[in-house]
């Protein structure tokens, strides 16, 4: 009996324990005003909404209440420390990080100028720890505003502020013809931005795109407006090589892409037509010692087509570009010492090259602008080099993506015009059994050394 009634009291503890702890999380994370969303300046032509309260609960949940991961919690921990260890280095700015941060760009004299909009917790805080600031702030009672000079021709700290307090005299309605707030539940990341992040070819008018966390993936949703007229210069996938590895299958290629790749063949008198699609197998990269040094030979399988007529056979014959790759040329392959790379004239503006003969081809029926798939672990993987791998193993970065692509299992995004006017982004980032998105991704953060 006297066991009985312990089991029920050690119970009733720990339940109200659990009580305690629900409770205090919900006090912490509780629904804070967002009014630094009244003050977005109504001509941005960029804007990130970033739902610190969503991403704060997400954290919570997943690395001290679901997975209890003792790697992260000791990665925080000593980056707590590091913070800590001086007074100057971890200051209380009066900042609501519970509440939303918006990020956004606009013109101001002509001149790009990045800011960020904040909801203020204690204003005196805000404006002591901003004072000797180089950047231009202000704050009314509850929300603060950060300018960020142009750094090719700067306006001033002293006529940005002017500008900072302006802009926060009057609420405006900008934030609600913009779809960045809360459109699914577990969104925590949300961007607007006239054009596209993925081309300026002129084709994409605006764009909505938002990330988010649900169960063991992280997903991304977006909404492309075509710019009027755009439509019928659209170009869908109509032939893409079968998914393997990691695949990328893609139309309406950024510019900056297909001008880097003519100026980069450009000195060895090399002409490239405009490429107009493109599919790829990646399975991984092969590093070739050589006397003169080292050379990298993709394992992969690439289709291109072109705008106008390519001859893939006179292309690699270029002495200049074999002298400087030194590969020698057979009737279907070229050949980096014992590795070797077929290629194929398909027709006069597609060529295949890659590590298979007899690539499989799959036809596509939708509008398919985007199609990526697979596994990650091929942009990661290297093989050979010797000393030149372990060199990279030595990169945080390196090693930090090497890590978050073996925890994932696969990956996906698609682009697809659907309606007259729009084009939709959808994708999901799926991690591997026992492997949480918001824990690897903090990892990921922590070892890439990308916060300091």
């Amino acid at each position: 009996m006297r066991k009985q009634i312990s089991l029920i009291v050690i119970g009733v503890f720990l339940l109200s324990i659990s009580w305690g702890l629900l409770i205090l999380a919900k006090t912490l994370l509780k629904t804070n005003e967002n009014n630094n969303l009244n003050y977005l300046p109504e001509d941005v032509s960029f804007a990130v909404r970033l739902d610190g309260r969503e991403l704060a609960e997400k954290t919570l949940f997943s690395v001290f209440i679901e997975s209890k991961d003792e790697e992260v919690l000791e990665m925080i921990q000593t980056l707590l420390k590091e913070k800590t260890s001086t007074e100057s280095e971890f200051r209380n700015l009066g900042i609501d990080y519970l509440s939303d941060i918006v990020l956004f760009r606009m013109s101001i004299e002509n001149k790009l100028i990045s800011g960020i909009l904040f909801n203020v917790s204690n204003t005196g805080l805000y404006k002591k720890g901003l004072k000797d600031s180089p950047t231009a702030y202000a704050c009314n009672e509850d929300v603060g505003v950060v300018l960020v000079d142009n750094d090719e021709t700067p306006l001033g700290k002293e006529r940005l502020t002017l500008y900072a307090e302006r802009m926060l005299r009057k609420p405006t309605n900008a934030i609600s013809s913009l779809e960045i707030v809360n459109h699914q539940s577990g969104t925590f990341f949300e961007i607007f931005s006239n054009g596209t992040l993925f081309n300026d070819n002129g084709i994409i008018e605006q764009s909505d795109i938002h990330f988010g966390l649900d169960d063991s993936m992280l997903f991304i949703n977006g909404k492309m407006k075509l710019n009027p007229g755009s439509s019928n210069k659209l170009n869908y996938l109509d032939k893409t090589l079968v998914p393997q590895g990691f695949h990328f299958s893609a139309t309406q290629l950024p510019k900056p892409l297909n001008d880097s790749l003519k100026s980069w063949i450009k000195p060895f008198g090399c002409n490239l037509s405009e490429i107009q699609a493109l599919s790829l197998n990646l399975h991984g990269t092969k590093i070739i010692n050589h006397s003169s040094g080292f050379f990298v030979v993709p394992q992969m399988e690439l289709y291109i087509k072109t705008t106008y007529a390519t001859n893939i056979r006179e292309l690699i014959s270029n002495p200049k570009l074999q002298s400087y790759f030194d590969y020698e040329i057979d009737s279907n392959c070229i050949r980096f010492q014992n590795e070797k790379l077929f290629y194929a004239q398909l027709s006069p503006t597609e060529f295949y090259v890659g590590i298979n003969s007899k690539p499989h081809w799959e036809q596509q029926t939708g509008k398919s602008l985007v199609l990526i798939n697979g596994n990650l672990k091929p942009l990661m993987k290297i093989e050979g080099g010797g000393l030149m791998t372990s060199f990279l193993e030595m990169i945080p970065e390196y090693r930090a993506s090497k890590s978050l692509s073996e925890h994932i299992d696969r990956f996906e995004l698609t682009m697809r015009h659907s309606e007259k006017h729009y084009a939709l982004l959808q994708g999901k980032m799926i991690f591997g059994d026992h492997y949480h998105p918001m824990n690897e991704l903090i990892k990921f953060l922590l070892t890439g050394e990308f916060v300091n």
